[in-house]
């Protein structure tokens, strides 16, 4: 398969290549004992206080990129490629992506291979990138909202004189993730007071279905990735 390398995680793959042996062990031993997870930063921030030789923008940054490699192999196909065979194609787009941070000595190659490929069999990572996947594989996906609240007066008959009356206007602008999260716009929606209050009554009835669903699959032994 046919990759490239995005520019935000060069920066991560290349502190993996340039990690000496030492810490990549420590690297490998402490992603092993992390639990499933969908909150890169709650994996970055533990890999960081379990990995003592790499700082934290390191690890929050290799964790975003071999999460990354996860995402990349399971679109791959049905099944995914193999890992051998991924990280051959990973390392063709190395070469070709022309940065100096993923320059690796011929001499080196296999023992950096060797790393990917071991990263690349965290069950941990694996759980995790396939939640995230579903998570937003829909057409659209929520970003952040923001209300504006405004005031707009009504004229009478003498568009001179002062205002007669004035109406609260909100306008609930949705921000939403489009094509694979690389997109981002903006919905706008004018809403009064009984909106708002319909809003957060639906809000609040969602939390509770959701708190209603965990208790369920808590009690099955499930695994509720939040």
């Amino acid at each position: 398969m046919a990759l490239t390398i995005p520019s935000k995680y060069v920066a991560g793959l290349g502190a993996v290549i340039a990690l000496p042996d030492g810490s990549m062990e420590e690297l490998n031993a402490a992603l092993s004992k992390i639990p499933p997870s969908i909150s890169l930063k709650e994996i970055a921030s533990e890999t960081a206080a379990n990995v003592k030789s790499i700082s934290r923008q390191d690890a929050s940054r290799i964790v975003r990129a071999i999460v990354s490699l996860y995402v990349a192999r399971f679109y791959s196909g049905d099944p995914p490629v193999p890992v051998d065979e991924f990280v051959d194609d990973l390392w063709q787009a190395f070469g070709q992506s022309g940065r100096k941070e993923l320059r690796v000595p011929s001499e080196d190659t296999e023992r950096i291979k060797l790393r990917f490929k071991r990263l690349l069999g965290i069950e941990a990572f694996g759980i995790g990138s396939k939640a995230l996947n579903l998570q937003y594989e829909h057409e659209h996906s929520f970003c952040s909202a923001r209300i504006l609240t405004d005031a707009r007066p009504v004229y009478g008959q003498d568009p001179k004189s002062s205002p007669k009356a004035v109406v609260i206007i909100h306008t609930l602008k949705l921000s939403y993730h489009q094509e694979s999260g690389e997109v981002t716009k903006d919905f706008y929606v004018a809403m009064d007071a009984a909106d708002i209050g319909a809003l957060k009554q639906a809000l609040d009835r969602a939390q509770s279905k959701a708190v209603g669903l965990k208790s369920l699959l808590d009690s099955t032994g499930v695994l509720v990735l939040e």
